[in-house]
């Protein structure tokens, strides 16, 4: 009876030990501080990808986020003039984003709030052609605009790496000395899929 209660005692000191360490390994994993994502709309327009970085020891420090974003068009059209003139016309447009956002990310495990804040740099450049029975017609346009950005949303992310998803709202705004093409906020929502390392 007494070599079976030792036995007993000594299984369970082996088996905390065991579970101890297991713990002390899972919370001491350096916490991964890269990630990369493909994004569907928000601060992207329509496509794109991003790169965070987050600083500190914890999942919940401040991170930095970039990425790139396009959206593009072409479209085709004719009109009759009161004096008989027919015109044609084929115009391109292409828009790029450049956005740079300082985010937070709330809750200490795998699910979190995020909440950010940033700018994004839109650059957008058209092709016009137009045509009539006797003139052609070329312009060629490029304007940049700076606007506001911030997110709040959901995002799964583990602190030991492994897949992200993000679910938010990124709505853009116009900054206070910026261009007036927004006179209230547009409410992007955004989707990204991406993994941290």
């Amino acid at each position: 009876m007494k070599k079976q209660l030792t036995l007993l005692l000594i299984g369970l000191a082996t088996l905390c030990c065991a579970s101890s360490l297991s713990a002390q390994t899972t919370e001491e994993r350096p916490l991964k501080r890269h990630h990369v994502t493909a994004d569907l709309l928000g601060n992207k327009l329509a496509l794109g990808a991003s790169y965070e970085y987050r600083f500190g020891e914890r999942i919940n420090d401040i991170g930095i986020r970039t990425g790139l974003g396009w959206f593009g068009g072409e479209g085709s059209g004719s009109y009759h003039e009161q004096g008989g003139g027919y015109y044609s016309a084929n115009v391109r447009a292409n828009f790029w984003s450049i956005p740079v956002e300082c985010n937070a990310l709330i809750g200490p495990k795998n699910h979190h709030l995020e909440v950010g804040i940033g700018l994004v740099s839109s650059i957008a450049t058209s092709n016009v052609e137009s045509f009539s029975y006797n003139e052609n017609y070329t312009a060629q346009g490029t304007g940049i605009i700076v606007s506001g950005n911030a997110t709040v949303g959901y995002r799964y992310q583990r602190p030991q790496g492994g897949f992200v998803f993000r679910l938010a709202i990124s709505p853009m705004f116009k900054l206070p000395l910026g261009d007036d093409y927004i006179s209230t906020p547009v409410l992007w929502p955004t989707l990204s899929i991406g993994y941290s390392f």
